[in-house]
């Protein structure tokens, strides 16, 4: 028996539900719907928002060009420290060889 989250389990519910996921136009969640009004901070360039202002600042490097995290060993410059630390890899395979 079909039984959907929100308690039908008729077959008319069924169909009604599938077809949501068969049409070709996207169905938007209403759960990332809600969440979108909380982001408040606003990127004053493209007007992108964020519900943390780390990521604004992250995001904000795209149009500035900075990248402040610097590899110790060619000194490439990278947007995010995660990203500079998955760079090193490299680095630390190229010694193990």
């Amino acid at each position: 028996m079909f039984i959907c989250r929100d308690g039908t389990s008729s077959a008319e519910s069924k169909v009604s539900h599938f077809s949501l996921f068969q049409s070709k136009t996207p169905v938007m969640n209403p759960i990332v719907e809600e969440y979108k009004q909380f982001r408040q901070f606003v990127c004053s360039i493209c007007h992108k928002k964020f519900n943390q202002k780390a990521n604004l600042v992250v995001h904000f490097r795209v149009h500035t060009g900075e990248r402040p995290f610097k590899c110790l060993v060619c000194n490439k410059g990278f947007s995010t420290k995660q990203n500079m630390l998955k760079h090193h890899i490299i680095h630390e395979l190229s010694s193990n060889q």
